[in-house]
């Protein structure tokens, strides 16, 4: 079971750096692990790399196809390749969602990024300026970035455990506070994700 589906209000917090508490390890409840986070890697790693390898061949497309006509606002190659940058938009959503979650997040939101600089590229070319949205040239390439790390970073297997409201030292070491809850009425509870290691130390 997932984090998610617990169903609870989640405050996002920081990495706890404190060190193991005296809790007893039967107080803390494992809830979930990141197994069909490491499927989901697995399965969609060679989709996420063919999506970034054709999102820089496109955007490389792109920038010859401006470079190439002086004033290409009407013509129907800048949009021929204005619809393909659509596309890959609407395939990335597809295949990775929206780019809140999930292990190639940042692969979904690169093509969104790449959509905008090409569009940041056709007003500068109709305005005669040459040139495009700073930002958006930078949020293109630290998503390019971004992507190629998922591509290459396997999830590492961890559990969800919960524990008690009362303390909030560390069930295990390596262990990071996700955040806690008080709703539904149920218990006060902490939540943490931890290293599939510390698994038999919360037996």
């Amino acid at each position: 079971m997932s984090l998610n589906a617990i169903r609870v209000g989640i405050i996002v917090a920081g990495i706890v750096s404190t060190s193991p508490g005296t809790v007893e390890a039967s107080e803390y409840k494992i809830v979930g692990d990141n197994t069909s986070n490491i499927a989901a890697y697995r399965e969609g790693k060679l989709d996420a790399l063919t999506l970034l390898v054709t999102i820089r061949n496109e955007m490389a497309r792109g920038d010859a196809l401006v470079d190439s006509i002086p004033n290409g606002s009407g013509s129907s190659d800048i949009q021929v390749h204005g619809e393909r940058m659509t596309q890959l938009v609407h395939q990335a959503v597809q295949k990775f969602g929206d780019g809140s979650a999930g292990p190639f997040s940042d692969c979904a939101l690169l093509a969104s990024a790449a959509d905008d600089l090409w569009r940041d590229q056709i007003v500068a070319l109709e305005s005669a300026s040459h040139k495009a949205n700073t930002l958006d040239e930078i949020l293109y390439r630290e998503e390019v970035s971004a992507c190629r790390s998922q591509i290459t970073s396997e999830p590492k297997p961890t559990i969800t455990v919960a524990g008690p409201q009362k303390s909030s030292e560390l069930p295990a070491p390596g262990c990071s506070m996700l955040g806690s809850t008080h709703s539904n009425g149920a218990m006060p509870a902490i939540y943490w994700t931890c290293p599939k290691s510390a698994e038999s130390m919360l037996h």
